[in-house]
């Protein structure tokens, strides 16, 4: 059997105008060039130069500096999205007043909403709502997230929670031994993505939960985990009263 080819790159001087030649990218077939075939087969040359200036031209820069200067993403009105998803902004406008600027930048797309709201609804497992909202709270701060972390620092009320409360699950731990095993887990899942410590693991399940716990734990953390990253990308505005900063309730 044919030896693999080896490709040999030879090593330029160092200049930030560089641009690749032909020739560093040469093939070296070695003794068994001839067990490989006619080159026609294997061509001996990239031609990384025009690769380079495919890959630089005007144009395609000018594509790159009109994706990056998008600041916000669009915040659409109820006549501006589809049926489907005007029927969910009624039922938000009903139920609250108004349909929050996260939801209505689901709606950007005709089925992203009303998929993320059958999720959400349907992947509370046996947490209650005292628990989703501190795993809310806790993920939402994890990723940076100003919008989640102050929209659900009002639900966090209604669900009993205190100011000062709030502020401590959302730095991932709690005077309720329960609560603080659950929130210091969520906390170490999004810093290790799951790789989480056997400590952590061992306090988790020494609370009271198990591995059901575990799945629908991570069920509501990737709920909350495409939300978070909706905002930090959209930079839409919060219409929610906005929630301290830790650093500055903590100072």
């Amino acid at each position: 059997m044919a030896k693999p080819i080896e490709w040999q790159l030879s090593t330029p001087q160092e200049s930030k105008d560089h641009i690749p030649s032909n020739e560093q990218y040469e093939p070296t077939f070695g003794k068994y060039r001839h067990a490989i075939g006619p080159s026609r087969h294997f061509p001996r040359v990239m031609d990384c130069a025009a690769l380079h200036r495919r890959t630089t031209t005007p144009t395609h820069n000018n594509k790159i500096k009109q994706r990056t200067t998008m600041k916000t993403m669009t915040i659409p009105t109820r006549d501006q999205v589809s049926p489907d998803n005007q029927g969910i902004f009624d039922n938000w406008t009903k139920n609250l007043g108004m349909t929050p600027n996260l939801y209505a930048a689901y709606a950007n797309s005709k089925t992203a909403l009303g998929t993320y709201l059958a999720f959400q609804n349907s992947s509370k497992g046996a947490l209650n709502n005292k628990e989703r909202e501190a795993i809310n709270l806790v993920v939402s701060r994890s990723n940076g997230c100003r919008y989640c972390q102050s929209a659900h620092t009002v639900p966090g009320g209604m669900n009993g929670f205190s100011p000062e409360q709030i502020l401590d699950l959302r730095a991932g731990h709690s005077e309720d031994a329960k609560l603080n095993a659950l929130v210091a887990f969520a906390k170490e899942v999004m810093e290790t993505k799951g790789r989480v410590s056997e400590r952590t693991r061992d306090a988790f399940f020494a609370a009271g939960d198990d591995q059901g716990h575990v799945a629908d734990t991570l069920m509501a953390i990737g709920d909350k985990i495409i939300s978070n990253y909706l905002h930090n990308f959209g930079q839409f505005a919060i219409d929610f009263p906005v929630a301290v900063e830790l650093e500055e309730a903590t100072a």
